[in-house]
């Protein structure tokens, strides 16, 4: 009698043979990673890290110049993450007493500076 075919052994929860060998197959599918792919994460998560001391201190220059260079009129770029810097602009309504300031993003790739397409504004009542 095969282990398989045994009565008290549930067919769903057994081992599969596969055919032309003598292995079983196993039927759970546990996520593996390789030891390599691990190394190779924690390297690029260390290159990204490493890469905030760099943008505080040179992004915000080059992000400064981008803004002269195209007439952008905000405050001086503040470090948000590695290689992402930020602005702030804030508008003043005297009709309605209300004070919108709008924040956009910017990518700093070690002098190459990119403007993203999205912006967040907030809205404040002055009184």
């Amino acid at each position: 009698m095969s282990l398989l075919a045994h009565p008290i052994c549930p067919v769903n929860s057994a081992p599969q043979r596969i055919e032309g060998s003598m292995k079983l197959k196993n039927n759970r599918r546990w996520i593996r990673f390789s030891l390599r792919s691990l190394l190779l994460l924690a390297f690029v998560a260390g290159i990204y890290f490493a890469c905030g001391p760099s943008t505080k201190a040179n992004g915000a220059k080059d992000v400064a110049e981008y803004q002269r260079a195209n007439h952008l009129h905000q405050i001086t770029p503040t470090y948000v993450a590695p290689l992402l810097l930020s602005c702030w602009v804030s508008t003043e309504n005297p009709v309605n007493r209300t004070t919108t300031t709008t924040y956009s993003y910017y990518i700093w790739l070690f002098g190459y500076v990119a403007r993203l397409p999205f912006e967040y504004a907030t809205t404040v009542d002055s009184t």
